[in-house]
């Protein structure tokens, strides 16, 4: 379907071609929650801008500058939730890049590079080995842990290439699935981990990751290189309905992993029989917090005088906007998890939930900006005073250590699991033990 969104849009002879950027009311609702508004103050950051340059210019891609102004976006979601008109703004979007990519040979090359290496399991562990490598060899206390994203504690030695080649064989039939993610399987496998242990201690069920599975395809499909993005959609598809992984819930660890598989119907709607597949696939996918909260059926009782640690939850945007259609509330599943655990105290921040300024790529093609958003967010965690923060999302992660090592807040930053599988007795009231 944003090919043909595509097609409209380069179709200049057609009303349809600005017929739904014409909808937009201007009425600046877009303007109140987009990050990269409140910290540019450009008017033509906005959805509002954008769709205004996409429904008044007749070649707006042809543009140095309207390239820049279309790039420059997030794609959080957010304005998308907040339009009274319901306007599809980020598939506008979204297909604007891939106009804009056809026509910038900067950005294909970056594109082309970008996803060989996510679609590549080869490329994927020679990056992999090389952030074991450092993570083996530079001293806890290094400056370069932060901004690499390494944890103070060295992974275990003789690890194998990833999490998924280095798991127990599966049982004859597995229990549980995991769809592990990029990060949590070759960078990060502490992640893929806890996560395993935390859902056995929980649910009493062993999570196995099938071998095969790739990216999830949401970097490409930001990026708007659709071919690819469908690619990795049906090549994640066709792993999981192979007996004997065709009919038990997919479990994944990574937040905006999540809202893109549950995306896969919509992307393959205009292929009737992927179509089928894609919405199979999707119903059996579960949102970490979402999963182990329902696996708890009791509190659990606080063992003598446990110390208490404040931490923030960090709520990812693809939680809060691109899988709100879903009506369940994952981050309040997330924060009854940390409420649960024993130990930890739940502070939220002075100005509530706010984007980390990651995006996928859009830190590394507009890292100031990018450092700009989440300027704000640092300075409100500096103010709830926690020594620990936690999130879902890979990415968020990332952000927030490299952000977090650039000012003078210590703090350490963790993915979920690891903090509820650090929490002392989370498991006693698990259901079924």
């Amino acid at each position: 379907f944003l090919l043909d969104v595509t097609k409209n849009l380069m179709n200049t002879d057609s009303e349809a071609a600005s017929a739904t950027p014409r909808r937009c009311a201007k009425c600046g609702a877009c303007t109140a929650v987009c990050p990269v508004y409140q910290v540019s103050g450009r008017e033509s950051l906005t959805a509002r801008g954008r769709l205004h340059l996409l429904g008044k210019l007749t070649h707006p891609l042809s543009s140095r500058v309207c390239r820049e102004i279309f790039s420059k976006c997030l794609l959080c979601g957010a304005c998308v939730q907040a339009c009274p008109r319901g306007i599809n703004i980020i598939d506008f979007f979204l297909a604007a890049r891939e106009e804009a990519g056809e026509i910038n040979i900067t950005t294909a090359i970056k594109k082309a590079l970008t996803y060989k290496v996510l679609d590549s399991g080869l490329l994927m562990r020679i990056t992999g080995r090389g952030f074991r490598f450092l993570d083996h060899t530079l001293p806890a206390e290094s400056g370069l842990r932060p901004r690499l994203g390494l944890s103070a504690a060295s992974a275990p030695a003789g690890e194998h290439s990833n999490f998924i080649n280095s798991q127990p064989p599966a049982a004859l039939k597995p229990q549980l699935l995991y769809f592990t993610g990029c990060l949590a399987n070759h960078l990060q496998p502490v992640i893929a981990r806890a996560s395993r242990e935390l859902v056995r201690i929980i649910t009493g069920q062993e999570l196995y990751a099938p071998p095969g599975q790739t990216c999830c395809g949401m970097a490409a499909f930001n990026a708007a290189d659709h071919q690819q993005a469908l690619n990795l959609c049906k090549a994640n598809i066709t792993i999981f309905e192979q007996p004997p992984y065709n009919e038990q819930k997919i479990f994944t660890s990574c937040a905006s992993c999540f809202a893109h598989l549950k995306s896969y119907p919509r992307l393959l709607a205009h292929d009737r029989q992927w179509a089928v597949r894609a919405a199979a696939f999707a119903r059996r996918v579960e949102e970490f917090s979402s999963f182990l909260r329902a696996g708890i059926t009791s509190a659990p009782q606080r063992k003598g005088k446990a110390k208490i640690k404040k931490i923030v939850y960090h709520d990812p945007c693809h939680l809060r906007f691109m899988a709100a259609e879903d009506q369940r509330d994952f981050n309040g599943a997330a924060r009854q998890l940390i409420a649960l655990a024993p130990g930890l105290e739940l502070v939220e921040l002075p100005h509530g939930s706010q984007c980390c300024g990651q995006g996928g790529l859009f830190r590394l093609s507009h890292p100031r900006l990018s450092r700009r958003i989440g300027r704000n967010l640092w300075q409100d965690f500096a103010a709830a005073d926690a020594p620990l923060a936690t999130t879902t999302c890979t990415g968020c992660l990332f952000q927030w250590r490299q952000g977090l090592s650039e000012t003078a807040v210590k703090a350490k930053v963790l993915h979920l699991a690891e903090i509820l599988l650090e929490a002392e007795d989370i498991n006693q009231g698990r259901r079924d033990k």
